[in-house]
């Protein structure tokens, strides 16, 4: 997963449009990114990936350069990669 890909998700999950998104970015600085839109954008993620976020993992991220790095990490790790 890219930063791009990143913000396409979120701007779909958040249904905002040109949200300016780097790797030190956190969802207090996005309009709209709350606690229930952070669920649905961990769930909209997981589907998209066929992973699973552990909850300890998740709940330890700083911004979205983390939580990329986390994806891109458990894509890696998927059964049969």
């Amino acid at each position: 997963m890219t930063t791009e890909t990143f913000r396409t998700i979120l701007e779909d999950v958040l249904e905002e449009e040109n949200l300016v998104i780097t790797g030190s970015t956190t969802a207090k600085e996005v309009p709209g990114w709350d606690s229930l839109n952070h669920v649905r954008l961990l769930v909209h993620i997981e589907q998209a990936y066929g992973i699973s976020f552990p909850v300890d993992s998740v709940e330890r991220l700083e911004n979205v350069g983390e939580l990329i790095a986390l994806v891109n990490r458990l894509i890696a790790e998927r059964p049969g990669r």
